[in-house]
């Protein structure tokens, strides 16, 4: 009995170090990327297409920009690429009570987001972020892509 018990929780304290020890090194090693971009910016697209985790997408009905006429450029500004992945489009909207305001609506651009999550982490919208990363994107996968290949939709169609 004792030989089963010490057995247990030396499985649990190995799985505890290895997952401590892989979320150590995943952040020494985007840590050490962002630090290469911010010296060497050339460098960011070479850097970035081998660390995709996924895509930001923005829900435009929760977006208060989008769907309250509220201004609010938080996702933009917590973004960490050197060259922002969220960027603004200037639109003109009607309040309530009809008054023609100026809004910057926020965009997401593909090619320069890295998946990382910080924005759906400080999104001020409560409950169910405005914006929230997907796995659509992932550099793992070449099938969980957002925009497929020619090729691939061919397949597709011929196969269904």
């Amino acid at each position: 009995m004792e030989f089963l018990v010490a057995s247990v929780w030396a499985a649990g304290l190995a799985i505890g170090i290895a997952a401590f020890g892989a979320s150590i090194g995943q952040g020494l090693g985007l840590s050490a990327a962002m630090s290469g971009i911010s010296r060497n910016p050339e460098a960011a697209g070479k850097i970035q297409v081998n660390m995709l985790i996924g895509l930001a997408m923005i829900e435009k009905g929760r977006c208060l920009p989008w769907a309250h006429a509220t201004p609010c450029i938080m996702c933009e500004e917590v973004c960490p690429t050197p060259k922002k992945a969220i960027w603004f489009e200037k639109a003109k909207v009607r309040d309530r009570k009809g008054k023609v305001m100026e809004l910057q609506q926020p965009r997401v651009d593909l090619e320069l987001c890295i998946g990382c999550g910080i924005c759906e982490a400080k999104c001020p919208v409560l409950g169910r972020p405005a914006i929230y990363v997907s796995n659509v994107g992932e550099s793992r996968s070449k099938e969980n892509q957002l925009l497929l290949s020619e090729r691939k939709n061919d397949e597709r169609h011929r196969n269904s």
